[in-house]
């Protein structure tokens, strides 16, 4: 089974891994939550307007809707086609949004120095040549642009506690608990 029909499955499946096990830890915690969307936006937003952006791994395209206001062009690429054909409603009217399937292992199809952002939030741990796929960011990306990457924190207090108790941390939840 290749990358391309993993990802498949899992956003076709119903059946995903419920991160919230511990609902009473998450009571507590909640109030700490840090969601990588968020922290992009805000990192993004202080940069100012800028002309391009492309998010590696953007699913549905939800991270793009909300920089709409950011940038006049938003092109979004994930290896799965089944994230990218569950495409909300919001996505497809707005114009300004363009989502392909691409696999960044395999290369970027843009030209050199194209975006002045590229965003890739809980992806980078999933590429085979990681440094491949840095290099090909790095060709696409304008000089002087903007790189804004995040990776899971498997330290993260929630993912000790659930080690403690014998279940293998989730990382891959937008939010921490």
């Amino acid at each position: 089974m290749g990358i391309r029909e993993i990802y498949n499955r899992h956003y076709s499946s119903k059946n995903r891994v419920d991160d919230l096990s511990f609902k009473f830890l998450r009571k507590i915690f909640k109030r700490f939550d840090v969601n990588r969307y968020d922290d992009a936006i805000n990192m993004i937003n202080g940069i100012g307007k800028k002309n391009s952006v492309l998010d590696i791994g953007c699913g549905g395209g939800y991270l793009l809707t909300k920089l709409v206001d950011c940038f006049d062009v938003l092109k979004g690429i994930d290896v799965s086609d089944v994230a990218i054909n569950n495409s909300n409603e919001e996505i497809k009217n707005l114009t300004q949004i363009e989502l392909s399937v691409q696999n960044a292992d395999m290369g970027l199809s843009f030209s050199d120095e194209t975006f002045d952002c590229v965003v890739s939030l809980a992806v980078i741990e999933h590429v085979i040549d990681v440094f491949g796929v840095l290099k090909e960011i790095n060709r696409v990306l304008k000089p002087g642009g903007y790189l804004v990457v995040s990776v899971p924190n498997i330290a993260y207090v929630k993912h000790r506690v659930r080690l403690l108790f014998g279940k293998l941390p989730v990382t891959s939840s937008i939010y921490n608990w």
